[in-house]
């Protein structure tokens, strides 16, 4: 009976101080599982380049980090589907919610160090920085790319603006 008072304590000290983490114990499981397989596959992947100086330090940061986002960007999106199966690994759609607003930015910040790797890696390797953040600047830039990277800046920003409606 002890040790099912202390985990209410616990539980109840960290809602305190933490109190978006206030989900069920499934979904972080679910979510850091899901990190712990990407991972796995990426460095499966990558094995023969490990130690490869083209990949470290900052092309497999790079590549980590927008793993990382993306699969944190799909699980936000599992959590607020709606479906009923669903629900119960993260304790109903109000947890879900809460829990989805934790993970988007997550998302995002890592979505920013991806870029900021990139950079790190282009300036390493003598490139030019406006084919990472501007659109069209020349024949090699990944336009698409770009683009998509401010777009979802923009909806991670109107996401978190006070001013805007929500109905």
């Amino acid at each position: 009976m002890k040790d099912l008072h202390k985990g209410t304590a616990l539980r109840s000290a960290l809602s305190k101080w933490f109190p978006r983490l206030d989900v069920y114990v499934l979904g972080w499981i679910l979510t850091f599982g899901s990190l712990l397989i990407t991972t796995s596959l990426w460095a499966a992947a990558r094995f023969p380049l490990v130690a490869s100086s083209d990949l470290w330090p900052w092309r497999a940061l790079s590549q980590l980090t927008i793993l990382w986002s993306i699969t944190l960007m799909a699980i936000a999106m599992l959590a607020v589907v709606r479906a009923n199966a669903l629900e119960p690994v993260f304790g109903g759609l109000d947890r879900a919610v809460r829990f989805h607003r934790v993970l988007g930015p997550s998302a995002i910040l890592l979505l920013i160090a991806h870029v900021v790797f990139l950079a790190l890696a282009e300036f390493q390797d003598g490139g030019s920085l406006g084919d990472l953040f501007i659109p069209f600047w020349s024949p090699s830039t990944r336009s698409i790319d770009i683009l998509a990277f401010y777009a979802l800046l923009l909806l991670g920003r109107l996401a978190y603006d006070r001013y805007l409606p929500v109905r």
